[in-house]
């Protein structure tokens, strides 16, 4: 690849100089010299004939081509707007007439545009001005156009075009970072305009020039819309909407600990994309498994299901936090955004915010205002409460009687720092009703007063009111579980463990269609769910009286609940393959030697017909219940 090579310019009395604001064009050929070597007089004039397509292009729009050396050529403008306007033209142009020419012999271009002043000597340009945009291009997708920060701010509003940020880039030879965009020929979305922050209203300055690099590339294959549709074509399943999976952020650095606050954000992120309700986001623990993994975003777009994946690391030093993130489109291994985040302290949720507004335009998700403003709400004005409360979770997930009481101190302490922090009652209601679950300890009280405390604080959380709906689930209140399940379904029906328990509900409620369908968008929401999830499947083909499919959810688990094992037994005796009812007794107290027929009053049956028929499925086994 022919590079171009800036030189520095000296005083000389030979040659004046002179600093001006123009637009620079270069463009080199990538795979030159080799398809030279293929057919270099094929290759020679077909470069001539691209290169006096760009030349009218960019004559057209106001430039002037100053300079062409064997593959490259360069060109001077007047006007960012018309240099973003003649590249786009560039394009299209090249598109087209690459549609009668044999793939192989294909050439695309790459385009870099930067503002700034050059040192003209003659008919010479240089500076940084066009080392920049040389930079930008070599950058480029093959195709493609980029922008740097400067033009960003001069164009943007008054090109047909979109702008994707890509964050800070380094440059070789460049001192500073320079914001880097690229340029999409269709326009922006009406959702980007929705949630653009305010300071994206400024009124924009017009300047004088811009600087243009342009290389050309000739592709082997086809183009990458080319190379999308036919690996798209062959993905079966793909949702309907938007799909996304959020790998867990690495987090950097020698410090293990750290390990919470990136597994905790990648969760969090996770569960505030999966409230828009346009929007299907894998559940955060079927991303779990890739974590620290080398992988390959086709490969694991394919397996979860979703085309896009949003990447990132986090490195945090006392408190200051650095996040860098990209969206990735699975199929094509395209980019489509990336960026990096500095910040301490309270800036981490600035952060999230602006990783989900950035994901969820770049997606087109539709969203209206007020759905924005219930789901991007900070959910503490506390730093350090929301870090307590990230080591609350990492500790509760240990699902040990230690854990839990770590878990129990870390969310107390959360909402020391923070007692309006609803999220932190909510958790600490959750650790609380496991110790009752457990036998850890004699009262649900305690968790019944937290839950609905996070309820109060936070009405339109739907974890606040999917909390309290286990604490009614528990306490046998299927009045309550149904009207908190529900509305925590109104405000998250894609949190898949909201689904699986709500499925519960709706099984006993005696509603097994809605339960069924519940739980098979659950397990496509989260590909690696838990066995749990066919526990409750089960259950839900069980009241709709389907025992055949019962029984093989049922055996295919590795570890079965008692009350699981029971419906098992019941649904072979249904079909005339009863195992013996010392058999049955022996397995229930093999798992629990405490077990009595006592603990069948967990099934809170909502209508007589159900409860009547597991009390006659008990009697297939011979299995009583106490009085």
């Amino acid at each position: 690849m022919l590079g171009i090579v800036m030189c520095p310019v000296h005083e000389t009395t030979t040659h004046p100089l002179k600093r001006k604001l123009v637009a620079i064009l270069a463009a080199d050929v990538v795979g030159y010299s080799k398809l030279v070597g293929d057919d270099e007089e094929g290759t020679l004039t077909l470069f001539h004939q691209y290169a006096e397509i760009v030349s009218e292009l960019v004559s057209s729009h106001g430039g002037r081509v100053f300079n062409t050396a064997g593959d490259a050529l360069m060109a001077e403008f007047s006007s960012p707007v018309e240099a973003v306007r003649a590249s786009l033209a560039i394009q299209r142009e090249i598109e087209r007439q690459n549609e009668s020419i044999a793939k192989h012999r294909r050439i695309h271009f790459r385009i870099g545009i930067h503002t700034g002043d050059v040192v003209v000597e003659h008919d010479n340009l240089e500076g940084d001005g066009v080392n920049i945009a040389a930079r930008l291009q070599s950058l480029a997708d093959t195709g493609g156009i980029l922008i740097s920060g400067d033009v960003h701010h001069h164009v943007l509003g008054k090109l047909d075009a979109a702008f994707e940020s890509l964050g800070r880039k380094r440059l070789k030879n460049i001192s500073a970072p320079v914001p880097v965009y690229r340029v999409l020929p269709k326009p922006r979305s009406s959702l980007r305009q929705l949630l653009r922050r305010a300071d994206e209203h400024r009124t924009l300055a017009v300047v004088t020039a811009a600087v243009v690099a342009i290389v050309t590339a000739i592709s082997l294959t086809s183009s990458p819309s080319a190379i999308w549709n036919t690996i798209a074509s062959r993905i079966e399943g793909l949702p309907k909407e938007p799909s996304i999976a959020v790998l867990p952020l690495r987090a950097l650095g020698d410090d293990s600990q750290e390990e919470y606050l990136s597994d905790g954000l990648t969760t969090d992120i996770t569960g505030e994309l999966s409230r828009f309700k346009n929007l299907f986001v894998i559940a955060s623990n079927s991303s779990f498994p890739y974590k620290d993994k080398p992988i390959d975003v086709q490969s694991v777009g394919r397996e979860l299901g979703v085309r896009y994946l949003l990447q990132g690391t986090l490195q945090r030093d006392g408190a200051r936090v650095r996040i860098s993130a990209q969206l990735v489109d699975a199929p094509s291994r395209r980019q489509i955004w990336s960026d990096r985040y500095d910040g301490q302290g309270n800036d981490i949720f600035a952060i999230q915010d602006d990783i989900i507004e950035t994901v969820v335009a770049r997606l087109a998700v539709q969203v209206n205002v007020a759905e924005r403003e219930r789901i991007m709400q900070n959910p503490t004005d506390s730093a350090e409460a929301y870090d307590h409360y990230l080591r609350g979770r990492q500790q509760f997930d240990l699902y040990s009687r230690e854990g839990n009481a770590r878990a129990k101190e870390e969310f107390s302490r959360a909402i020391e720092l923070d007692p309006k922090f609803a999220r932190a009652y909510s958790w600490a209601g959750y650790a609380h009703l496991e110790d009752y679950k457990q036998g850890w300890a004699d009262s649900p009280d305690t968790a019944v007063r937290f839950a609905t405390q996070a309820v109060k604080m936070a009405p339109d959380d739907y974890y606040t009111h999917w909390t309290l709906a286990s604490v009614y689930m528990e306490l046998k209140d299927m009045v309550g579980a149904r009207r908190e399940y529900d509305r925590a379904y109104e405000l998250n029906g894609n949190d898949p463990d909201l689904l699986a328990e709500r499925a519960d509900m709706l099984s006993f409620q005696g509603d097994p269609a809605s339960a069924i369908t519940d739980i098979e968008r659950a397990k496509r929401l989260n590909p690696s769910f838990p066995e749990w999830y066919q526990w409750s499947l089960a259950l839900a083909h069980f009241q709709d009286r389907n025992y055949d499919e019962t029984i093989r959810l049922l055996t295919a688990m590795s570890d079965l609940p008692n009350e699981a094992y029971l419906m098992l037994a019941m649904s072979q005796a249904r079909v005339g393959h009863s195992p013996s009812h010392a058999a049955i007794m022996r397995d229930l107290r093999a798992k629990d030697p405490q077990w009595t027929t006592e603990h069948l009053d967990r099934m809170p049956f909502a209508k007589a017909e159900d409860q009547e028929h597991w009390m006659k499925g008990l009697e297939m086994i011979g299995i009583a219940k106490s009085k």
